[in-house]
């Protein structure tokens, strides 16, 4: 019979699409070509891969990625960081991990890295006057992910839109940029 599980003529399960979320249109005007695509602020890179790409080894910058569609994967000795539409990254000092990318043609990985400029840290730190840190337990980790917020993701997406012109780069991304350190 044609028909299995009451499923007539059908030859195959439709395959589950990874989520997006509403960076993914930003990133994709400014990332045009395959793999990394600089910005007009230094500091700021897009990209997009098309292709599942095996765990290759990456030096990873200080930075906060924020991945729009598709998904990452980084090791770091046994600790493994998954990170898509929905989770973040976060890496405080430049470190080497295993990268390991899930991409097609029709899923491909969009991303938003912005490197922690430690000058606008600082900066930021001294502005919200924050208090002494009550004694940790534990350092606080090196590389982490988090769940992304929809406050952090609106600020990402003023960033995205501030890069397509100069002036308003000028004027806003490295204030938006703040913004999102501070998120």
């Amino acid at each position: 019979s044609a028909c299995i599980f009451g499923l007539s003529k059908m030859t195959h399960m439709p395959r589950a699409i990874r989520p997006r979320n509403s960076l993914a249109e930003g990133i994709a005007a400014l990332a045009r070509d395959e793999g990394c695509n600089s910005t007009l602020y230094p500091g700021v890179v897009v990209y997009r891969v098309t292709g599942a790409e095996p765990p290759t080894p990456t030096l990873y910058p200080s930075s906060l990625i924020l991945v729009a569609a598709g998904e990452k994967q980084a090791t770091l000795g046994n600790a493994t960081f998954v990170y898509n539409a929905g989770h973040y990254l976060v890496v405080t000092p430049p470190l080497p991990m295993l990268c390991r990318t899930i991409a097609s043609v029709d899923e491909p990985v969009l991303t938003l890295q912005v490197e922690i400029e430690l000058a606008l840290l600082r900066e930021l730190l001294l502005d919200v006057s924050m208090l002494p840190a009550p004694p940790l337990a534990h350092a606080p980790p090196s590389v982490f992910r988090a769940a992304l917020q929809r406050d952090l993701q609106d600020a990402a997406a003023r960033l995205l839109a501030s890069l397509r012109d100069q002036r308003r780069t000028s004027a806003l991304a490295r204030q938006t940029i703040r913004e999102m350190l501070f998120l």
